[in-house]
């Protein structure tokens, strides 16, 4: 099976505002062997109704489909997203280990919406289910080193809950996060007729996530 992470889930549904789904569809591509998470799909050019892709995100999602199933189907490899192996809280400081598929981890700014110091991380209480409730502890993130981040926060998380890309405020500012991959793939096809190859970098986004400190 190959999936991608959902993600209209912030505004969609009236009252419904928890990615109870797209988190799931996470869990099961980490916990089953034969189900891939191809992408999340915040950083793909989408549809005036926030919802679907526009034409160029379609063929640029089919672009990470094809490479996918090539490393699973024919190459024999695993294919998994960004996610953490590992974490520890020391003090007032979050260190958080990832899997990717090409280090080192980097935050982009330039191809999806900046979130500032955060980089799209978040603390909220252990039992908060309202997305646009969290605690503005978190005072800077960093990449540490390859694989790891450092969160540092004004007070100790311990017990509390970490998320990632579950910050939207409505249908203009989707939920989305700036940490990739340094994935080399590239797939070059035109957006407009008559327009030469435009090269698509297949970075590995981050899907969003949560887990209790």
């Amino acid at each position: 099976f190959f999936l991608y992470q959902t993600w209209c889930f912030d505004w969609y549904y009236a009252g419904f505002h928890y990615p109870f789904v797209p988190l799931a569809q996470l869990q099961i591509s980490l916990d089953k062997p034969n189900v891939h998470m191809v992408s999340p799909i915040y950083h793909l050019p989408q549809l005036g109704d926030y919802t679907h892709f526009n034409s160029e995100g379609s063929k640029w999602f089919g672009g990470y489909c094809g490479l996918a199933n090539k490393k699973v189907m024919i190459d024999n490899q695993d294919w998994k997203p960004i996610h953490l192996t590992d974490y520890s809280v020391v003090g007032n400081v979050i260190y958080l280990k990832f899997y990717a598929q090409q280090y080192p981890l980097v935050f982009d700014s330039v191809n999806v919406v900046n979130r500032g110091v955060s980089k799209s991380f978040q603390i909220r209480n252990a039992t908060d289910f309202n997305q646009n409730s969290f605690l503005d502890i978190i005072t800077n993130v960093q990449i540490v080193r390859p694989d790891t981040i450092k969160i540092t926060c004004s007070q100790n998380p311990a017990g509390k809950k970490l998320t990632y890309a579950i910050n939207a405020t409505g249908n203009t500012n989707m939920s989305s996060g700036n940490l990739r991959d340094s994935a080399t793939d590239v797939f070059n096809f035109p957006i407009v007729e008559n327009r030469a190859d435009v090269e698509h970098k297949l970075y590995n986004w981050c899907p969003l996530f949560e887990q209790i400190l």
